[in-house]
């Protein structure tokens, strides 16, 4: 039941447009929530074997907690202790059964699928909560290993707690790849300067020598920018790895790049379009609008 009814609700909910989505809920009251996530808290060997093998049924809770006001009893595990037992369903996650790394993989999950039920629940083009939730976690998350650092001063052997190791990492990754879909290009400006900035901090932490994957996503993030759209990055990033390619390393290439053939497709019109109209570099914008055919099938290269 605890799985059958979220997913058919989150079937049928979906089924309304978006914006209409919160009130219709908010009058059904149904309170999914509310009512199922005390007994995963309380009764871990009946219902933790859900939030912990299935992503989609983690993404349709957070949903239904967002949607209800109770995004806290989320928010308490990602930050909290863990019931003792729910060891007991951790270790399967990990071949060496450490249950400290599977504790810390299962709040990495849930802390993406909390960004991911906010970007579900936007509306209007913007991904505004979906940056905030990952904001409020972040800092909640940082704090908290902070904390552990003062607290190990004075107790040195003190073991490392499971919120000490998190990555938000696979959290960040999520608004990426939506927001290169430039779909939300009225996200607020100072919302998504401050992701930009905490993108590019994780990954310069993470390897200081970037991959194509990051230069992407960075040279991605400035070109859909709501209010300072910036083609430079993007310009940059196309003479880099393929303008200056042979013709036989494009494909090649392409596949190290994190985006569906609709987001490049995108990617690349935009580039051309500002380069053309908008900083008068008219040979650039022919090449990579000549790329752009190299590159896409002519069945996708048409943009959005």
């Amino acid at each position: 039941m605890v799985r059958v009814c979220p997913d058919a609700e989150s079937t049928r909910i979906t089924k309304y447009p978006r914006r209409v989505r919160p009130s219709v809920l908010q009058r059904e009251d149904k309170r999914f929530a509310r009512i199922i996530l005390p007994y995963l808290w309380k009764e871990t060997d009946f219902w933790l074997p859900l939030m912990t093998h299935d992503d989609e049924a983690r993404a349709q809770l957070c949903y239904f907690a967002l949607t209800e006001g109770c995004e806290y009893m989320l928010h308490d595990r990602v930050t909290g202790p863990l019931p003792e037992n729910m060891a007991h369903w951790t270790n399967p996650l990990e071949p060496s059964g450490d249950s400290t790394l599977a504790d810390v993989r299962w709040r990495s999950f849930l802390i993406r699928c909390m960004v991911r039920a906010h970007l579900m629940h936007d509306t209007g083009q913007s991904a505004d909560g979906a940056i905030a939730s990952f904001s409020r976690i972040d800092k909640a998350v940082w704090a908290g290993k902070i904390r552990f650092r003062e607290e190990r001063r004075l107790e040195p052997n003190k073991p490392y707690p499971a919120l000490t190791r998190i990555s938000i990492l696979p959290a960040l990754m999520c608004p990426n790849s939506e927001l290169l879909t430039g779909r939300y290009g009225r996200t607020n400006s100072k919302l998504w300067d401050n992701f930009v900035w905490r993108t590019t901090e994780s990954i310069n932490t993470r390897n200081p020598r970037k991959t194509i994957a990051d230069d992407f996503i960075l040279a991605g993030l400035a070109l859909h920018h709501p209010s300072r759209p910036n083609a430079e990055p993007a310009l940059a990033f196309l003479d880099k790895y393929f303008l200056e390619s042979p013709e036989g390393d494009l494909k090649e290439i392409r596949v190290s790049i994190p985006a569906s053939e609709q987001v490049l497709s995108l990617f690349l019109s935009k580039a051309s379009s500002m380069a053309h109209h908008k900083s008068g570099q008219a040979q650039m914008a022919a090449r990579v609008a000549a790329l752009k055919i190299k590159l896409l099938p002519p069945d996708s290269s048409r943009a959005r």
